[in-house]
């Protein structure tokens, strides 16, 4: 299971939240797996940190993942001082849905994703989190999630485990 999502994240509102929105998707269809029920995945992106780097953002932000998966720490969003509560997430989902279609195959996406909002832990600078935090369970092998989004549509997402050898857990590092 990811536990940790570097997202592209341009601080464009209608973007910002298709992603968000996905990530919801995606944490909506997670099942349990040998580790126990899908936890919260902590989500940052590290362009308040640099700006957007045009033609060097995905190799970025793929080197701050894995940087991220190996030293066990996640980077807080800089310049993000208030992050979506549940109630503006879904007064802003619901108002992307009405504005794209009306068409009712949207209804169950809209669900999924408010259904799982509350999962999603936005690091923010802001908060008392200070400027990092460690990986939020140790039990887990450190996966990570990088979503590079072009322009002309080249869109990428990179998953990034941590090496464990055969028979140990991660509990063991």
């Amino acid at each position: 299971m990811v536990g940790h999502i570097n997202c592209h994240a341009t601080s464009t509102p209608l973007g910002d939240l298709i992603e968000l929105v996905a990530i919801g998707r995606l944490l909506a269809s997670a099942t349990p797996d040998s580790f126990g029920p899908p936890l919260s995945i902590f989500v940052n992106s590290i362009k308040g940190h640099l700006g957007h780097c045009l033609g060097a953002a995905g190799a970025i932000e793929a080197a701050y993942t894995v940087l991220s998966v190996a030293c066990g720490q996640i980077v807080a969003c800089l310049n993000l001082e208030s992050p979506p509560s549940n109630d503006h997430f879904t007064a802003a989902l619901t108002n992307l849905v009405s504005t794209i279609t009306s068409e009712s195959w949207l209804r169950p996406f809209q669900e999924q994703a408010e259904s799982s909002y509350p999962r999603i832990n936005l690091l923010s600078a802001a908060d008392d989190t200070g400027p990092s935090v460690a990986w939020p369970d140790e039990k887990r092998p450190r996966i990570a999630l990088t979503n590079s989004f072009g322009f002309g549509g080249t869109n990428a997402s990179l998953v990034i485990s941590e090496f464990l050898p055969v028979g140990e857990s991660a509990s063991a590092k």
